[in-house]
C-alpha cells in the first residue's frame, strides 16, 4: 500500500479511505479488469461473420492476448492467494450467460434442441479459462498455435479430425 500510494502520488490514509484495506483495492483492480476484458470481447464478438471457427478464434485469442498483455496482473489476480479477495465466478458466469444465448440461438436456427445451451457454455468458458490460464504460465507454443488447437478442438470435438496437420 506504501509503494502504491507513492506511485499515485497521494498518501497512504487516503488510499486506505478510498479502498478500505488491500482486499478493497484488489476487489476494484479485478472488477476493472474484468470489465475491460469483458468489452474488448463482446467488441472482438461484434466483428465475426456467422463462421463458428472464426468467432471461436477471435474470442479465445482477444481472452489469451488480454491475459498475456498484463500477464502479472493476471496472476495477481487469479493466484490462489487471493481467492478470498477476488472471485472469477462471476465473470466467467456472465461470459457464460453471453456465449450460451449465441449457442442456443445458432442451435435453434439449425432446428436442434438448445437446452444444453447453458452447460455447453460454461464448459467452454471454463476450457478456454483454464487453458489461457496454463498457457500464460507455460508457454510451450505461440499463441496463434494455443487458440488454433483449442479453435479446432471445439469445432471438431473428440472424432479425431482436430488440429492442423504438422
Amino acid at each position: 500500500m506504501d509503494a502504491l500510494a507513492a506511485e499515485a502520488g497521494i498518501t497512504k490514509p487516503i488510499l486506505y479511505r478510498h479502498f478500505g484495506d488491500r482486499a478493497g483495492l484488489a476487489s476494484a483492480i479485478a472488477d476493472r479488469f474484468a470489465s475491460e476484458l469483458e468489452r474488448e470481447l463482446l467488441t472482438s464478438v461484434a466483428r465475426v461473420t456467422d463462421d463458428t471457427r472464426e468467432l471461436l478464434v477471435v474470442v479465445i485469442d482477444a481472452f489469451v492476448a488480454y491475459i498475456e498483455r498484463d500477464a502479472a496482473l493476471y496472476r495477481f489476480l487469479v493466484q490462489r492467494s487471493n481467492v478470498d479477495v477476488v472471485d472469477v465466478s462471476d465473470f466467467l458466469a456472465r461470459l457464460s450467460n453471453y456465449i450460451a444465448a449465441g449457442i442456443g440461438e445458432s442451435l435453434r436456427n439449425a432446428g436442434r434442441d438448445s437446452g444444453g445451451a447453458e452447460v455447453i457454455a460454461r464448459g467452454v468458458v471454463s476450457f478456454v479459462y483454464a487453458a489461457g490460464d496454463w498457457w500464460v504460465d507455460h508457454q510451450t507454443m505461440p499463441r496463434s498455435r494455443l487458440v488454433a488447437y483449442m479453435a479446432d478442438f471445439l469445432t471438431e470435438g473428440f472424432n479425431g479430425q482436430w488440429g492442423s496437420p504438422e
